[in-house]
């Protein structure tokens, strides 16, 4: 991540590896995906990559923006928009450098969701306030970019998600699953990802359980062939 720590600190900016690749991190792991975050708005993260040398991709249309993404030959060093809130208003880029992905947010109090579409996006003031709108607390944890002669090892984690990963515990941001799982019903499915994945112990807590029989999580699930294995241990647990 050396040029992205070069690139934002230039402008006076900072980014974060965020998310599930800082979990992925803190075991070890390589991160299939590597999501980031910046206190730069939209139009200076975009800014920002025009000066580097990268080439943006407009949308071909309103209504499927992306008809055709360049291919891997082409990619060398391209970025685009790839999520909005429903006034049209951007909130992340992907930039891609020989056909690996970076996932740039811009801080929000949104929820992270791609399955969850906010009316307005709005930018937050901390990165306490962006981890509050995250699903669960392994997956609000930041570490900062800021050293570019050497390894980055600060650790942000407002909500004790490193314990709870070293633990084996999956726990809702601010115990506010029940208001994730109403923005995407597949918070279902991830909570059983989780607890298969970094889970110690068989038992999901009866409040998430209750919180799923609740809301019906099945109604959409079917069609989700992403999530058939959590699909079969929900039928079961629920």
């Amino acid at each position: 991540l050396e040029f992205r720590r070069v690139l934002f600190r230039s402008k006076k900016k900072t980014i974060y590896l965020a998310g599930g690749s800082v979990r992925d991190h803190l075991i070890g792991k390589t991160p299939k995906n590597y999501n980031l975050v910046t206190d730069a708005t939209p139009s200076e993260t975009r800014m920002i990559l025009k000066h580097a040398g990268f080439k943006e991709v407009k949308p071909q249309s309103e209504k499927n923006r992306y008809e055709k993404l360049p291919n891997d030959t082409e990619k060398s060093k391209i970025f685009y928009a790839s999520r909005w809130d429903k006034r049209g208003k951007e909130m992340e880029v992907v930039a891609v450098v020989n056909g690996q992905p970076f996932q740039i947010a811009t801080l929000s109090k949104s929820p992270k969701s791609k399955n969850f579409t906010p009316d307005d996006s709005k930018m937050a003031s901390s990165i306490e306030e962006d981890a509050s709108n995250r699903d669960f607390t392994i997956n609000a944890m930041y570490i900062p970019l800021t050293n570019f002669s050497g390894p980055n090892s600060d650790l942000i984690d407002p909500f004790g998600g490193a314990n709870h990963l070293k633990s084996g515990e999956i726990k809702s941001v601010g115990e506010k699953f029940d208001d994730r799982l109403k923005e995407d019903p597949l918070t279902g499915f991830r909570l059983v990802n989780h607890f298969n994945r970094f889970g110690k112990g068989d038992n999901i807590p009866d409040n998430y359980l209750k919180s799923m029989r609740k809301d019906n999580v099945f109604d959409d699930a079917d069609r989700s062939e992403e999530h058939t294995s959590e699909l079969q241990s929900l039928r079961h647990l629920v």
